[in-house]
C-alpha cells in the first residue's frame, strides 16, 4: 500500500525538520525544469511503519552524464543507498541503524519535453520493497501541463484537485499540483513522495521525499525519523525520546465509515492532546484524550479526505502517530 506524507510530513510520520513550504496566492511566471544537472532527490523506503515499528531506508538520486536511446537526449539517473534503521516499541525497545557506503549504481535515464518528463528504468529494485515500476521503454512520469480535473494515468489514474504556488527554502516561488490519492507535486522537483513516486506501487510499503537540492542549494525538506536524528545524506544514530515510544495508539475501525474510535495508553501519560490531520498537513480537528478512555470522532468532520493521520502531543513534541482511512 503508498502512504504520502505529507509530508511532509507524508505517510503516517513524524517530522523532525519542517517543511517550509508557504502557500501564496500568485503564479509562477517561468517554468522551472526537473530534467537539470545538479538535481539531487533524497528518498526514504518506508518496509514498515505501523505506529509501534518502523523499519526504513535512505537514498539519493540524482542526474549525472547523458545518452542518447533512438535518437533521444536523456540525462543518466543514479541511485546511491544513503542508511537504514529499524525501530520496534517494547520493554526495553529495539532499535539500530547504520550508514551506506555505497556507490551510486545507473538505474535508467530522463528526458524532459514541453513540461513533461519521461522515464526509461534499466534496472531497479528498491530496499526489499517491491514495485511495478515498468522496464526498458518510455514511460510519462511527469506531466507538468496538468490543469484542475485532469487525470494523470499513473498506476492509480488520480486526477488534479487544486493548483497553488509555494515558496521553497531560497525564496523561490514555484507552482504546486495536488491530486485525488493524496500526493502532491512541484514544479521542478516533482513528487512528495520521491523522483519516481507518480508511477510507483509499493506493497505494503511507501516512499517520501526528504531533501531536495540544486547545485548543493537546499530547497525542499522534510525529513521523517522517529526516534532517530538524520540529515539528507546520513543517520546519526540515537534515540531522541527514548519513553515515549511506549506510547500505544489504537484506532477502531480503520478503515472507518461513520466514525471511528481512538484509544492510547502509555505508563507516561494520563492524558494528552491529539490532532487530526490530512494528507497535506493541515489540521482538522484538535482536543485532549486520556489514556484507555477511548474518543469518539465522526467522519463527516473530514468530508472530501480518504486519508487522515492521527497524532498525539504532550509538551510541544509529537509522540504517536497513525493513519486512517475513511471509506466514503
Amino acid at each position: 500500500m503508498k502512504k504520502f506524507l505529507f509530508i511532509q510530513r507524508k505517510f503516517s510520520v513524524v517530522v523532525v525538520s519542517v517543511l517550509l513550504l508557504i502557500p501564496f496566492p500568485m503564479n509562477a511566471q517561468v517554468y522551472h525544469p526537473l530534467v537539470d544537472s545538479g538535481a539531487v532527490w533524497n528518498s526514504e523506503i518506508h518496509l514498515t511503519d505501523m505506529g509501534t515499528e518502523w523499519d526504513n531506508y535512505g537514498s539519493k538520486f540524482f542526474l549525472k552524464g547523458d545518452t542518447v536511446i533512438q535518437g533521444l537526449s536523456y540525462s543518466l539517473l543514479k541511485w546511491q543507498p544513503t542508511y537504514h534503521y529499524f525501530y520496534a516499541q517494547g520493554f526495553p525497545p529495539t532499535y539500530y541503524g547504520s550508514n551506506y557506503n555505497s556507490s551510486a549504481i545507473n538505474i535508467g535515464a530522463v528526458r524532459e519535453d514541453s513540461e513533461k518528463v519521461w522515464l526509461r528504468l534499466f534496472n531497479y529494485v528498491p530496499n526489499n520493497c517491491p514495485s511495478n515500476l515498468p522496464f526498458n521503454k518510455d514511460t510519462l512520469l511527469y506531466d507538468f501541463n496538468l490543469q484542475i480535473g485532469e487525470t494523470f494515468n499513473s498506476g492509480y489514474n488520480s486526477f488534479v484537485m487544486e493548483i497553488d504556488d509555494v515558496q521553497l527554502l531560497n525564496g523561490e516561488m514555484r507552482k504546486r499540483w495536488y491530486f485525488s490519492n493524496g500526493d502532491f507535486w512541484i514544479e521542478g522537483i516533482g513528487s512528495e513522495g520521491g523522483i519516481l513516486s507518480p508511477l510507483e506501487i509499493h506493497f505494503e510499503c511507501g516512499s517520501q521525499l526528504t531533501c531536495y537540492r540544486k547545485n548543493s542549494e537546499l530547497l525542499y525538506e522534510s525529513i521523517y525519523t522517529p526516534y532517530f536524528t538524520a540529515t539528507c545524506d546520513s543517520l546519526l544514530l540515537g534515540v531522541e525520546n527514548p519513553t515515549y515510544p511506549s506510547t500505544i495508539i489504537n484506532i477502531s475501525p480503520n478503515p472507518a465509515y461513520d466514525l471511528f474510535t481512538v484509544n492510547f495508553s502509555s505508563p507516561n501519560f494520563s492524558s494528552t492532546q491529539i490532532k487530526i490531520t490530512d494528507v497535506f498537513g493541515r489540521n482538522l480537528f484538535s482536543g485532549g484524550i486520556k489514556s484507555n478512555q477511548p474518543l469518539q470522532i465522526a467522519t463527516e468532520k473530514f468530508s472530501g479526505n480518504n486519508m487522515l493521520f492521527c497524532e498525539l502531543w504532550q509538551d510541544g513534541k509529537l509522540i504517536a502517530v497513525k493513519k486512517v482511512l475513511i471509506q466514503q
